[in-house]
């Protein structure tokens, strides 16, 4: 499943919809890719034999939204097309949730730019209200601007799928953060409380590593096209 390019999203505005062209960039020389949770469950259930296939899946979506919440791995990087007359424009995720906004920057479709970074506060130009809208301070006059935003994504409490690279590159956290909670169920034959400590205390390690990773500004999301000290190439 890809992350939206090409689909269409339609922004709000006085009680009115238009079209908006929606799409994201490529990562690492490709679109962003989704998995199905289903796939790590036999790591888990080797462990936890027994465990209902519900409450594995349930344990492993929290482990990717730790992850993801605490290391801001998942940089995302999206570009709607302005419109004539409207204001209000809806950031639409799907599998996916906004956890913070890193930059916002207006392109009024003659080449004049507005920017900016995170902390995101009043911008010259447009405002942005948590967690997915952006109004800007006067409707658009012609087509053809652009918003672009950055921001910090993390699966959504209720999805059956998360970013294929987070099952790539951090298979063994994913299966020990769910293990540290899934082995203190005391109404299972296979609960640990022993077995649980030594998970979380991997799954505190790996997040410690991947935050370094961040650091260092390896991403699974998209590069800039212009690096500066907000962007870099890899």
């Amino acid at each position: 499943m890809g992350c939206g390019c090409g689909q269409s999203i339609r922004p709000k505005c006085n009680n009115e919809s238009a079209p908006a062209d929606f799409c994201c960039f490529r990562n690492d020389e490709r679109d962003v890719e989704f998995i199905d949770i289903a796939e790590i469950l036999p790591r888990v259930t080797l462990v936890a034999e027994g465990v209902p296939d519900s409450i594995a899946i349930e344990y492993i979506r929290q482990a990717a939204y730790t992850i993801a919440r605490e290391s801001r791995l998942l940089e995302r990087t999206i570009k709607i097309t302005l419109q004539t007359g409207v204001t209000d424009y809806y950031l639409e995720q799907g599998s996916e949730q906004i956890l913070n906004v890193k930059s916002v920057e207006l392109r009024d479709g003659c080449c004049k730019r507005k920017k900016c970074f995170e902390p995101l506060r009043i911008c010259d130009g447009f405002r942005f209200f948590p967690p997915d809208k952006i109004v800007l301070d006067e409707p658009p006059k012609v087509d053809g601007g652009t918003l672009e935003i950055v921001y910090y994504a993390a699966p959504t409490q209720d999805t059956c799928e998360i970013d294929k690279l987070l099952y790539d590159r951090h298979h063994d956290v994913l299966v020990h953060g769910a293990l540290a909670s899934i082995l203190l169920m005391t109404k299972y034959d296979f609960a640990d409380q022993t077995m649980a400590l030594m998970y979380e205390k991997k799954f505190n390690q790996g997040i410690s590593s991947i935050k370094i990773d961040v650091a260092r500004d390896f991403r699974t999301g998209p590069q800039s096209e212009h690096p500066s000290k907000y962007w870099r190439k890899i």
